[in-house]
């Protein structure tokens, strides 16, 4: 079965495969498929879900079959990128899920109130 959390070294496991730079913020991983084209990973704690709207956070947790509230997902992985219907870094995105959904059950949801379950392959 899934872990619901994952850490730090499970992320940097699940990278080692995809061109890494230095996230100058510091607060995760930069996947730079093509100079000056980048995907920012990042992983937040159960205290730092600010950034995602409760519809977000719920519609989420349903899809991976947790029931919200009053359990939430320990943990949440956050690929983001420009969205300008750029196929490269779309297609980045989502071979990183698909990595990712190797593991654990991982959701995208484009911030417009789509969201679906990702295959691994």
């Amino acid at each position: 079965m899934f872990r619901n959390q994952i850490g730090p070294d499970d992320v940097v496991d699940v990278l080692r495969t995809f061109p890494l730079v230095q996230d100058p913020y510091g607060y995760g991983w930069v996947v730079e498929p093509a100079p000056r084209r980048q995907v920012a990973v990042e992983l937040g704690t159960k205290d730092e879900f600010d950034a995602m709207s409760p519809e977000m956070i719920k519609g989420s947790a349903s899809l991976l079959g947790i029931w919200w509230p009053p359990r939430r997902p320990r943990s949440r992985l956050v690929l983001m990128f420009v969205y300008n219907e750029d196929q490269l870094e779309w297609n980045t995105v989502l071979a990183i899920a698909r990595a990712f959904a190797q593991r654990w059950k991982v959701v995208l949801d484009d911030h417009a109130g789509e969201r679906w379950l990702v295959s691994p392959n």
